[in-house]
């Protein structure tokens, strides 16, 4: 069965999101990566950042084959966002997670494409199989040059009403902001909204998912926040910087992805082992685009 989540944190619990770090009482107890672990987050997860893209080649159906190869490895968490493939991405993470019980589901807000970019994606049902990789590679920049963000409160109540829609009644696990800039991530509202998708029951594990060292150091302040998601280079400099030590210390569980753009002459399995190993990781988050990847990575 799958395991029980967490219950939402108590009024009794929910401070100013500046007067003390928050924690779930099993995290309390045995720490925040025990605790991710009874409720089924695996120390390996699925990237899925590809599923439904433009710029992909990869089907829905290639990507249910790779979920049920990944499954039957044991392999529980995947991690998704409203921006990916347009919503597909949760579409198809949910109709997963709604198979299978003990699926961990992390999914990120504050990021959405622009009218053109939407426009392309609802395109995509007629365009995709007539694009070659050179064509992917040109819709790849449209879509870069067409993200927004919007880290107001009401755009992430929003956001993670339409993330629930997408993901068809599954339960998000963990609920990420989708790479802020450190100075809206410091503001009190931004950190208030977070906390309280937890005291609410909308996630069971709140986040940031990082890409700079200024927002890392917001992020290991912020009592709202029971993880950080960030690639392997941000870790290291993080590490030099004493930011992953202030992390381990206030407990808040680390996710590393992109550990295998740099390995060097290391095999994909050895690099996510010592990625895993490394001081504070709980997970290791890796892109996969078909079941072969997955078999030669795993």
């Amino acid at each position: 069965m799958m395991p029980a989540h967490l219950p939402p944190v108590p009024p009794a619990y929910c401070g100013s999101p500046v007067g003390g770090r928050i924690r779930s009482p099993d995290a309390a107890a045995v720490g925040t990566t025990a605790a991710l672990r009874a409720q089924g987050m695996s120390a390996i997860g699925i990237g899925c950042a590809r599923i439904g893209s433009l710029s992909s080649a990869q089907s829905t159906e290639t990507a249910q084959a790779m979920f049920e190869l990944a499954a039957a490895r044991g392999i529980t968490l995947f991690d998704t966002a409203g921006i990916y493939g347009g919503g597909t991405s949760e579409q198809v993470v949910g109709r997963h997670a709604n198979r299978h019980d003990g699926v961990f589901v992390m999914t990120k807000i504050g990021r959405h494409q622009s009218v053109v970019g939407r426009l392309a994606h609802s395109l995509k049902r007629w365009t995709k199989p007539l694009m070659g990789a050179r064509a992917r590679g040109v819709a790849r920049a449209v879509r870069q040059g067409n993200i927004q963000t919007d880290f107001s409160p009401l755009a992430l109540q929003l956001a993670t009403q339409a993330a629930q829609r997408r993901l068809g009644g599954a339960r998000i696990n963990a609920l990420l902001l989708h790479s802020p800039p450190a100075e809206i991530l410091a503001q009190p509202a931004t950190l208030q909204v977070l906390q309280s998708f937890k005291i609410h029951g909308s996630a069971d594990w709140v986040g940031v998912s990082c890409d700079d060292l200024a927002t890392l150091r917001v992020a290991a302040a912020a009592p709202a926040v029971d993880m950080v998601q960030m690639p392997l280079p941000l870790y290291q400099e993080g590490a030099r910087q004493g930011v992953v030590d202030r992390l381990i210390e206030q407990n808040v569980a680390i996710l590393l992805r992109g550990v295998l753009r740099d390995r060097g002459g290391s095999t994909p399995r050895d690099a996510l082992l010592a990625a895993g190993g490394l001081p504070g990781v709980s997970s290791v988050i890796v892109g996969v685009s078909s079941p072969d990847h997955l078999r030669e990575i795993l």
